[in-house]
């Protein structure tokens, strides 16, 4: 075993066995600049982000992919290498108010910010989970006949998985009515 993967690493080619979850994320920013809670609830209807045609604060997209290599051995075709990438971003509003806003109005935001991020932290937990569950159904297989069935195995895993992430993402925002529960305890919803 220490051979092969020392030939794997010294021929630049991914190690059999190892699980391997690759996870990057971004946050981007779009900006409000109200000064009333009335100015921040429009700027946050027009200047956020969209979900399934409705106006929302923020939002968290995932994107899942899977690489693998697959060789013949024998009469079994085998995977290996397997590689899970969960790509994370998060799009949240930024408030630079034009002039000081009134402090009852800043503790407003700052409970409405924190309560958004969670939410949202949430989001990118669910994909995370996902993207662990993902890697450990197709490691599950091990090996197929030929080459061919092997890759329709992963795409079914891998469409389950994805079919999985959004019904765990959909009950959550029905647990938390799409963190407008956070939005409502801020007094700016």
């Amino acid at each position: 075993m220490l051979s092969s993967l020392l030939a794997a690493c010294l021929l630049g080619m991914p190690s059999p066995g190892l699980a391997e979850v690759v996870l990057s994320e971004h946050v981007e920013h779009y900006l409000l600049d109200g000064t009333t809670a009335e100015d921040l609830r429009s700027q946050l209807s027009q200047r956020g982000p969209t979900a399934r045609g409705q106006s929302v604060a923020g939002i968290t997209r995932h994107a899942l992919s899977v690489q693998y290599w697959r060789r013949q051995n024998g009469d079994a075709c085998e995977a290996y290498g397997i590689r899970v990438e969960l790509v994370v971003t998060m799009r949240l509003p930024r408030w630079r108010p034009r002039h000081a806003p009134a402090q009852a109005l800043a503790d407003q935001w700052s409970r409405l910010e924190h309560g958004l991020r969670m939410h949202e932290i949430g989001h990118r937990d669910n994909g995370v989970a996902a993207a662990h569950e993902l890697d450990a159904r197709l490691r599950q297989i091990g090996a197929a006949p030929d080459c061919d069935t092997l890759k329709m195995m992963f795409d079914a895993v891998r469409r389950e998985s994805r079919l999985a992430l959004q019904a765990r993402e959909d009950a959550f925002d029905r647990e938390t009515d799409h963190g407008r529960r956070w939005m409502r305890a801020s007094g700016i919803d």
